[in-house]
């Protein structure tokens, strides 16, 4: 999964750092770009030669007239097609999240989940989709159903599977 790479006020990059940007763009990720003077000159001042191209990825310019906010919600319209439909709540006492999560779709369209408690509190967990689909999760490492919401001690860990019903 890819994120997005927002470029903010910089008209200066090397032609290594421009080529590593396209390299990204090429493999399929996003570079958003707040107007058409970021990236377009070198380190010395000389206009590039060359300018950044779609490739497998998606290049999006903007005007230069948006500000910090127009820019972010851009960013999180262009992040939010490659985010998981898992979704996590988490209480622990804290105003702090300390579970850390990663989420992988499987071919089958199942989703396998890894968790792990950070904190110093105990978390009450409960992993959903979007959309509120029900599903069925299932923990890896007993092999046992697991109900959505379930507590993780600290330096627990939680290996599982969720599959939409």
């Amino acid at each position: 999964m890819w994120n997005s790479i927002v470029v903010y006020q910089t008209e200066f990059v090397t032609q290594a750092e421009l080529a590593a940007l396209q390299i990204y763009l090429n493999h399929g990720g996003t570079e958003i770009l707040d107007s058409a003077a970021s990236l377009s000159k070198d380190e010395y001042g000389n206009k590039h030669k060359q300018s950044l191209t779609q490739g497998k990825g998606q290049l999006i310019n903007l005007n230069g007239k948006a500000d910090l906010d127009e820019i972010r919600q851009v960013a999180l319209k262009a992040s939010a097609q490659g985010l998981p439909e898992v979704t996590f709540k988490e209480e622990n006492g804290t105003q702090h999240k300390s579970c850390n999560w990663r989420v992988v779709k499987q071919t089958d369209g199942s989703y396998l989940v890894s968790s792990l408690n950070l904190g110093k509190h105990n978390a009450d967990l409960t992993i959903g989709l979007m959309g509120n689909k029900p599903i069925q999760v299932t923990d890896l490492f007993t092999q046992n159903a697991l109900k959505p919401q379930f507590s993780l001690m600290p330096s627990g860990v939680k290996l599982l599977k969720v599959v939409v019903k």
